[in-house]
């Protein structure tokens, strides 16, 4: 089950973050990391529908790669967009002096997996650290988001505490858009939408896969 407060090792860590000086922005990543992220992205091409084998993400059929071919998966296309999105904000004279970053993954539950860490300390070790569920729990989503919003809260109260400004938050949210917790993923998509319409929070959904209505409804621009 995800953890509800920072351990005195990450607490003295972002403490030192902070220490350096100079303004703060702090950003969350909240990735899906259920059994459907395991589905190829492969296009049929690249396919043979055999009833045996790999799942190509659209429920319904089971299938092989082709000779040729190697399979691809969702976690791996979220990993290959969070590396770039990584090295991008390294590239960043802002970003790359200004962010703490925190990642939260959620399936069949949620979990802090990451954090808080500078930019440039988040290395490539650190995305491979992300892994699918071993087991199919479902994709409790408002767990993801709730615990998302926690960190994002406590990295607020640390900087002004430290009497540092800080830049709007980010929250990135990357999932296939297939949350099992329809109910609890409503009411927390409705405090990102809250937040977002009141400029406190910055949302950005990427989907990764094929249902995107979901995601679009995150942010109150309803943009991806």
């Amino acid at each position: 089950m995800g953890r509800d407060a920072y351990s005195i090792d990450e607490y003295t860590q972002l403490n030192a973050i902070i220490r350096k000086g100079g303004d703060r922005i702090p950003i969350c990543f909240c990735i899906d990391v259920s059994r459907s992220m395991q589905f190829l992205t492969n296009p049929m091409n690249e396919l043979i529908v055999t009833g045996q084998g790999h799942e190509d993400g659209s429920n319904t059929n089971i299938v092989e790669i082709r000779p040729g071919y190697v399979a691809h998966t969702r976690i791996e296309e979220l990993k290959r967009v969070l590396g770039k999105m990584i090295q991008e904000m390294k590239m960043s004279p802002i970003l790359s002096q200004a962010a703490i970053i925190d990642v939260i993954v959620f399936g069949q539950f949620a979990d802090f997996l990451i954090g808080p860490v500078g930019c440039h300390d988040f290395n490539n070790q650190s995305i491979e650290r992300i892994s699918v569920d071993a087991v199919d729990g479902g994709t409790q989503t408002a767990m993801g988001i709730e615990m998302a919003l926690e960190k994002i809260d406590f990295l607020i109260s640390a900087i002004e505490e430290a009497g540092t400004a800080s830049y709007l938050p980010v929250l990135i949210l990357m999932s296939d858009g297939d949350p099992t917790d329809i109910e609890a993923s409503k009411i927390a998509a409705q405090k990102l939408q809250r937040r977002s319409a009141e400029n406190k929070l910055n949302v950005i959904p990427i989907a990764i896969g094929r249902d995107t209505a979901w995601m679009r409804s995150l942010s109150h621009t309803n943009k991806i």
